[in-house]
């Protein structure tokens, strides 16, 4: 299966603490997927969800 993260971290334009996606994690469970996350350097990580699949998306920037 696969888990969603998320990160808690400062914004650094607004000074407010946000909450951000992390990585998408590999496990077989929801305990194995933060034991990855805790033994791997990313124990700021929370598994938060089981990834379903990915939602299309358009970009679109302006230049002025």
């Amino acid at each position: 299966m696969r888990f969603t993260t998320s990160i808690q971290a400062i914004n650094p334009y607004t000074g407010e603490l946000c909450l951000y996606n992390g990585p998408v994690i590999e496990a077989d469970s929801w305990e194995q997927a933060q034991f990855i996350c805790d033994n791997n350097e990313m124990g700021y990580c929370r598994i938060d969800g089981e990834f379903k699949g990915e939602h299309p998306c358009i970009l679109r920037h302006e230049l002025n």
